[in-house]
């Protein structure tokens, strides 16, 4: 199956940008993201995402498909880093638990610090997707 991006021609600020402008800020943008492991600093380049996907003009129905299967990985991945607690070995020393338990056999501790990861990692992780699909549905095929 051949599948392509839906390029529409719009008259929009970031499709007016050179194509070497946008390259560089989503390469910083990504970088910048993917150095930072505070949530609080995270929500930076993903409210600068937010702006770019809102100033590119794209619809719903132009990345409903990408937006919902990225969605589920994006998920899936934090919930098992959340359960694991794998994650954020390096990143925080002690822990406080929330909750303790076993679920299937297996026993879960969900702490506040892990918690914190786990959001930290979905922003992350959403921020750099939703740069690739601005990237690729505003840049012309030819």
């Amino acid at each position: 199956m051949l599948a392509t991006w839906s390029y529409k021609d719009r008259d929009t600020f970031i499709q007016r940008l050179d194509p070497r402008t946008r390259i560089i800020a989503m390469f910083t943008l990504t970088f910048a993201t993917a150095m930072v492991w505070d949530l609080r600093l995270a929500l930076i380049p993903f409210g600068v995402t937010l702006a770019a996907l809102f100033l590119a003009r794209l619809g719903w129905r132009e990345v409903r498909r990408f937006v919902l299967v990225v969605t589920f990985f994006i998920l899936f991945l934090t919930l098992l880093t959340l359960l694991t607690g794998r994650g954020g070995v390096d990143v925080f020393s002690v822990e406080h638990p929330i909750w303790q338990g076993r679920v299937l056999g297996l026993t879960l501790t969900i702490s506040s610090e892990r918690l914190a990861f786990a959001l930290t990692q979905l922003v992350r992780l959403a921020t750099m997707a939703l740069l690739g699909v601005i990237l690729l549905v505003t840049f012309h095929p030819a």
